[in-house]
């Protein structure tokens, strides 16, 4: 009956030199890693917010960090 939290995970196999990637590859990634989570939690807060509180997880890779050699 409630929604007490919410986990993001988003994983996309796009892979490439960042000068060979076009603009469709980079949208994908957009549109599926920050896109995708955003939609998701615009959809769990009011659920939250009418319970009084919810958690909310969201998991990334570690490309953020540690740049692959592509």
């Amino acid at each position: 009956g409630r929604l007490d939290g919410l986990v993001t995970s988003t994983a996309l196999p796009i892979i490439g030199h960042f000068l060979s990637l076009d603009d469709a590859a980079w949208q994908a990634v957009i549109d599926a890693k920050l896109l995708g989570t955003v939609r998701l939690v615009r959809a769990a807060l009011p659920h939250f917010i009418s319970a009084g509180g919810g958690g909310i997880v969201v998991l990334s890779g570690r490309g953020g960090l540690e740049a692959s050699p592509q």
